[in-house]
């Protein structure tokens, strides 16, 4: 979960995810209309670099256009459906930008001093932020609970947008909402530690902020990450979370 979680579909190693890749490229095979339609271009991606870099075509049973979706709500047939907007990711660069942009040589009247750089800006407020992270008291807790009845959920929420305003929830979506929620309703969960004038003391906020970590390249191919903040989320509908959220991704990058 880039920022939002999504993987870029150019991209020729899907690292850690690639396992998933795999999955939903076995069902695609078997059935090309049990794979939702933004993941084809991935998948033909997948399908390539097993072929050893020829694109094969889609499956032969796959359908010209998407099969509308059936909904009991509805009256009579559903005709046109619009493609929905990707809504949660910029689109992919037609050349990934690398990780870490290309070293040069090491001269040959170099010394075997350490290259000291200090650091500023958005690196040094995130180093300071991380360094300041090690003297907080955490705990960890883990909860481990069946997810078919979000996935299905967002389904239903999907197809619904698709035949309306367009868009699209992601995962990320659902589960920073349902921690707002969560939080709302056990408030003895948002705390944290601190020492005014010197006195261990917890603070209670007077609000609910999520923060949301974004991967942002830079011109040169080295990489920052930013934590834009959703401020006051507890007080958000969930239609107005999803455009505070697509607002801080949009404007941190």
């Amino acid at each position: 979960m880039s920022s939002d979680g999504t993987t870029d579909p150019s991209a020729d190693d899907f690292g850690a995810n690639d396992w998933l890749v795999e999955e939903m490229y076995e069902a695609w095979v078997k059935d090309p209309t049990s794979v939702d339609a933004s993941w084809v271009p991935t998948l033909e991606t997948y399908a390539a670099k097993l072929a050893g870099g020829v694109a094969p075509s889609a499956p032969a049973s796959a359908p010209a256009t998407e099969a509308p979706v059936f909904d009991p709500n509805v009256t009579g047939p559903i005709t046109a459906m619009q493609p929905a907007s990707r809504t949660t990711s910029a689109m992919p660069t037609e050349t990934p930008i690398p990780a870490q942009a290309p070293g040069t040589s090491r001269p040959s009247d170099a010394t075997d001093e350490n290259t000291v750089t200090a650091l500023k800006g958005m690196s040094k407020a995130l180093a300071a932020n991380m360094d300041a992270s090690l003297t907080v008291p955490t705990a960890t807790s883990v909860r481990t609970i069946p997810a078919k009845l979000m996935i299905d959920n967002r389904i239903v929420v999907n197809n619904h947008l698709r035949r309306t305003r367009g868009g699209k929830v992601s995962f990320t979506h659902i589960i920073g909402w349902a921690m707002i929620r969560a939080l709302k309703t056990f408030p003895s969960q948002n705390v944290f530690y601190d020492e005014p004038d010197g006195v261990p003391s917890m603070v209670i906020p007077a609000h609910i902020n999520l923060g949301l970590a974004i991967d942002i390249p830079k011109p040169d191919g080295s990489r920052a990450l930013v934590v834009p903040g959703i401020k006051k989320a507890e007080q958000m509908s969930f239609a107005d979370f999803l455009e505070a959220y697509e607002d801080v991704v949009a404007r941190a990058r």
